[in-house]
């Protein structure tokens, strides 16, 4: 009598974005993303500095970090060479994501073999690919072979990666302890106005200095950061220089009326979208499906309920 086994799937990639490899070359800076999905990056040869959220990582061959979805991400190439780095974006259905989240990896050689091992399949079945960005990624339209392959190459590093120990080598730079002081501050206290000036009286920092830090490890000022933080835009008026509670999932779009140049902004709150004036004041609730291009002046088309 046959006795089964079940077999447990302990991750699942249920979409990809984006896969591709490229060098950059010294001193090169990314401005920074963040977006509703999860990225790796991985380190091939070189070294650059990546800031995630609040932390501050040097990297170097061989480490591999997870951005976790709406997380604030950007790097900086720090060595003096060209710097390699294979990029990966995904959407993960996995009962051990939380992992993941916040973390960095050194691989060891085996590891590293896994990752040799992927990189030599895409190179391979992207052989006509050149130059110093080459994109794998479109191949995963044209056969479902190709995908499920590379997929499974993931699937081997990252469970590979549960029984590692984690090597999180955070920067020593003090601006880059004042950027995750200021980060944890505003964190907790979501529910107050700050002023740019609360945050760095908190830091013991001038305003200037506070400023070209998040523009370091950010790519964006201190207000547009704190914006998009966590996934949640608030609104904020821009004399009063004031950060505002967190309220809405995006600002979709910015309207223009031609003749007042009156400001309109359509905002997505719980998966509904309304509309608001550059002043914060509500001028229609966010209870439709969708709400379209102005006709004219002061006027939208909306959709609720499928009409």
């Amino acid at each position: 009598m046959w006795h089964s086994y079940k077999v447990y799937e302990k991750i699942r990639i249920t979409e990809m974005y984006s896969l591709f490899e490229a060098e950059y070359k010294s001193g090169f800076s990314f401005a920074g993303e963040s977006h509703n999905f999860w990225e790796c990056v991985y380190v091939i040869k070189g070294s650059l500095r990546v800031s995630s959220n609040r932390r501050v990582y040097e990297m170097t061959a061989g480490n591999l970090i997870f951005h976790k979805p709406l997380e604030i991400h950007k790097f900086d190439v720090t060595g003096t060479g060209t710097t390699s780095l294979l990029i990966f974006s995904f959407s993960m259905d996995s009962e051990i994501s939380d992992f993941f989240k916040n973390k960095m990896f050194l691989l060891d050689n085996v590891q590293q073999g896994y990752m040799n091992d992927f990189t030599d399949f895409l190179r391979k079945e992207n052989s006509d690919t050149g130059g110093r960005e080459k994109n794998y990624i479109l191949l995963f339209e044209q056969s479902d072979s190709y995908s499920q392959m590379a997929v499974s190459y993931i699937y081997r590093i990252f469970l590979s990666l549960c029984e590692q120990n984690i090597v999180s080598v955070i920067s020593e730079n003090p601006d880059a302890a004042v950027f995750s002081d200021a980060v944890n501050f505003l964190n907790s206290n979501l529910e107050t106005e700050l002023s740019v000036n609360d945050i760095a009286c908190y830091c013991s920092v001038s305003i200037s200095l506070l400023k070209r830090t998040f523009l370091k490890y950010s790519g964006m000022g201190v207000h547009k950061y704190f914006l998009k933080m966590n996934g949640k835009w608030c609104w904020y008026k821009a004399p009063a220089v004031k950060i505002k509670p967190f309220i809405f999932e995006d600002i979709d779009v910015i309207y223009s009326c031609s003749y007042n140049y009156f400001n309109f902004c359509k905002v997505i709150k719980n998966g509904k979208y309304g509309l608001y004036d550059a002043e914060g004041k509500e001028i229609l609730p966010c209870i439709y499906d969708d709400i379209d291009n102005v006709i004219d002046d002061y006027c939208f088309k909306v959709k609720i309920n499928g009409k």
